[in-house]
């Protein structure tokens, strides 16, 4: 008694870590071994620690029970108990098939139709209003994501049946996670569909916009082509010929002019050709003109990406800096339920986008303002300066670590539970870290003193470098020679063969917690029920199999005779003492 009481002192603070997170049995029991050993504890009987962790787990499922009996008001079992009721319909005639509430929270969908992005978004305005009910309640159990994930997964996978015959305390700890689960994962859907959408529309308009710019590389060639015959034509060719006539000493100025005046009326329209193409030119060759392209492209996609994000960005609650801009835009689209004019927000764009926006009407661009808006809620949500408060994923960094209250009220607690007492004082332990890279660099420099080192160089010059040491490679043999060259063995006997010796399927555990009658195993590690050779020809499996004779096969519940399927037509089986009886 006395060691089962002080192996409970030794555990109890890791053991609550353990509960809040519901790991196995199992788990806890071979993270207590660990833990014994390294606090160099002797290590008691496997009834003393095992009699430890079910204490403990049992007075943690009790105080678990008893928040939720002390904590939820006849509101609260009122909702969760509609759960359990069948789906009212929303208009005549009623459904055959009317399906339970529960069942329609339990999956999302992960596509980004609009259709199945509108079905989440009903999902998300039925769960969330019954996450602000209860989410003092799940605040009061004091339970991990892990450990919340936990009770949601028993409930995802049983049956409404299994649920509602739960004791009714325990029932509603399984349903009250359940809520929060689901909120808090249907929050990590709809903002995955948003990103996903976003880079999608985002490749689109590089593809369509790329393109664009090969078949206005082709354009300007072409363009690039008439200038410089029109110039040659229009424009030399006149020139070498007023030239020449100027040059002639045979007629005189009048004659001259004349001539001139002729070459001239003749070239005007090569001339204005010429004119055109250069001015082309010149707009083609204006900076920003590609980058223009991009964004009429962009608007043009707009419509296809609102359908797919606009719900998801007026529904969702976003966080961040308040002084952020985008942070302002996004809660002015929410207000104006996506209905903005030319007065939203746009401190958020650079000024180059900003100058997209007018275009070349002046007239206010919505489109293209949405999917610049869209766009930058994604990049913010990757680089976490924009997150969620309701979510696994997209939370806020501060929102996973320690609050600071709590740190500086049980601080010694976290770090005997971390096993870092040894640096809880950080002075002393740059003091201690400093004096052993002293000593380390005393020690390396003693050995180059003594050409102990022999990685370290030295030239006449008082230069140095230093040589890595190849890494050693470990070579193993081949294993074709340890495997048999005239058998074939099957991939059941190769994975049944790694499960044995491996215990890999140990690690699987469902999720009843009352034991279930086992069938016997046989030595391939499979059962007599589910236990079939493998589907291949009769030369391979003949191959698959060592020698065997009647009696060795017994086990396996079936004979080595001939199948009846197998028989050719008109086959007559001998008489034997067995068929004759």
């Amino acid at each position: 008694m006395g060691q089962n009481l002080y192996v409970t002192r030794a555990v109890f603070v890791k053991q609550h870590s353990w509960n809040t997170t519901q790991m196995r049995p199992k788990a806890i029991f071979l993270q207590v071994l660990a833990l014994l050993e390294t606090r160099k504890t002797e290590i008691p009987s496997a009834y003393a620690l095992t009699d430890v962790i079910t204490q403990e787990t049992q007075r943690h499922k009790r105080e678990l029970i008893e928040a939720i009996e002390a904590h939820l008001s006849p509101a609260h079992r009122e909702l969760l108990a509609a759960l359990l009721d069948k789906q009212e319909a929303l208009w005549p005639p009623e459904p055959r098939v009317q399906r339970f509430k529960l069942m329609l929270l339990k999956r999302f969908s992960q596509s980004t139709k609009p259709a199945k992005i509108k079905t989440n978004i009903e999902d998300l305005r039925l769960l969330r209003p019954l996450y602000h009910e209860v989410e003092s309640v799940v605040a009061t159990l004091d339970l991990t994501p892990e450990g919340v994930r936990y009770y949601a997964n028993s409930v995802l996978k049983s049956r409404i049946f299994q649920v509602s015959r739960r004791a009714e305390d325990d029932r509603h700890l399984h349903l009250v996670c359940f809520i929060a689960h689901q909120c808090l994962r249907l929050h990590d859907v709809l903002i995955d569909i948003l990103l996903l959408a976003v880079q999608s529309a985002m490749n689109a308009c590089q593809r369509e916009h790329k393109d664009r710019y090969y078949a206005a590389r082709l354009q300007q060639r072409q363009s690039l082509q008439a200038l410089v015959e029109g110039v040659g034509q229009g424009v030399l060719s006149p020139l070498a010929a007023i030239e020449a006539i100027a040059f002639c000493v045979q007629l005189c100025d009048t004659e001259k002019v004349r001539h001139i005046q002729a070459v001239l009326s003749q070239g005007q329209e090569q001339r204005r050709a010429v004119a055109a193409h250069l001015e082309q030119a010149k707009q083609q060759s204006q900076d920003g003109i590609e980058d223009a392209d991009y964004y009429e492209v962009l608007a043009s996609k707009s419509l296809k990406l609102q359908n797919r994000v606009a719900d998801i960005v007026r529904e969702l609650e976003f966080q961040g800096d308040d002084r952020m801009t985008l942070l302002t835009a996004i809660r002015y689209y929410q207000h104006k339920s996506g209905a903005i004019s030319q007065t939203a927000p746009v401190g958020f764009m650079s000024d180059a986008e900003q100058d997209m926006l007018a275009g070349a009407s002046g007239k206010f661009r919505v489109s293209l303002y949405k999917a610049l808006l869209f766009i930058k809620i994604a990049e913010a949500i990757k680089a976490g300066t924009v997150n969620l408060k309701d979510s696994y994923k997209y939370r806020s960094l501060d929102d996973y670590l320690i609050p600071k209250a709590a740190w500086d009220a049980h601080r010694h607690h976290y770090l005997q539970r971390a096993n870092l007492m040894d640096v809880a004082h950080c002075q002393r332990t740059v003091h201690t870290l400093a004096q052993r890279l002293d000593q380390q660099y005393h020690q390396t420099n003693q050995h180059i003193v003594q050409d102990a080192n022999p990685h370290f160089h030295r030239h006449q010059d008082g230069s140095f470098h230093l040589s890595t040491p190849p890494t050693q490679r470990e070579d193993s043999e081949p294993l074709r020679h340890l495997l048999p060259t005239q058998r074939y063995i099957s991939l059941v006997e190769v994975l049944s063969t790694v499960n044995r010796l491996t215990g890999f399927l140990d690690a699987f555990e469902p999720w009843h917690t009352r034991a279930s009658a086992r069938s016997p195993e046989f030595p391939n590690g499979s059962t007599r029920r589910n236990w079939r050779p493998p589907s291949t020809g009769t030369l391979r499996w003949r191959t698959c199999m060592r020698p065997m004779t009647s009696s060795s096969c017994a086990w396996t519940g079936w004979s080595c005779r001939r199948s009846t399927a197998d028989r050719p037509a008109g086959y007559t089986p001998p008489l034997t003492a067995r068929n004759t009886a």
